[in-house]
């Protein structure tokens, strides 16, 4: 084992041998190895770019959103262990949220999420990040309405299905929409109407 490093220099150093001796402050103290290397102290835990961005994101977490992440974590965790053994308008009457499948209106311009309340913007950005690397499913959309429309009960929001394209290319969606207007921007896609009688 290699023995400690030892400061070579002090941090002081004397000006004048008069007698009023002058002290000013030298370069940062270097430590000098066994092997003669000498490192300044400045060097000694270099941070990378990488590390101090991770740092900055790290800092901008604040404790509110872990815990409205690890909350979204158990619904999503419920939500996929139901959802394959659980019929959709029950799921949505378990988690309190209202599946519209009445209102022909096809989908108009997004919702403002700057004027939803700040406790709001910060449940619907904790659903998306933890629904967007969720591993348990090809296409996060539903599970990530389930959850946020549990979470926005208290807004009254709708649960809404839709599918875009024709003949072999049709792609299912679904969303959530406040007050008749969706929650993000649908490019082609039809809302899902459920026919009378069926």
């Amino acid at each position: 084992m290699a023995p400690p490093a030892t400061i070579s220099s002090p941090c002081w150093s004397i000006v004048s041998k008069s007698p009023r001796t002058a002290l000013r402050p030298t370069s940062k103290p270097s430590l000098r190895s066994s092997s003669g290397v000498v490192s300044s102290t400045a060097d000694r835990a270099p941070r990378s770019s990488r590390q101090r961005r991770l740092a900055t994101k790290l800092g901008a977490v604040t404790p509110r959103e872990v815990l409205t992440t690890l909350h979204v974590l158990a619904l999503i965790t419920f939500v996929e262990l139901t959802i394959r053994w659980v019929s959709l308008p029950r799921l949505t009457r378990l988690l309190g949220v209202r599946l519209d499948l009445g209102s022909a209106s096809p989908p108009s311009r997004p919702y403002r999420l700057s004027t939803l309340p700040p406790r709001a913007r910060r449940r619907l950005r904790c659903t998306r990040r933890v629904a967007n690397h969720w591993p348990f499913s090809a296409g996060p959309c539903l599970r990530r309405s389930l959850v946020a429309g549990r979470l926005l009960r208290d807004l009254d929001p709708s649960l809404r299905l839709g599918v875009a394209g024709s003949g072999d290319e049709l792609h299912a969606h679904s969303w959530l929409e406040i007050d008749g207007r969706p929650l993000e921007r649908l490019a082609g896609f039809n809302a899902f109407v459920e026919r009378s009688g069926a």
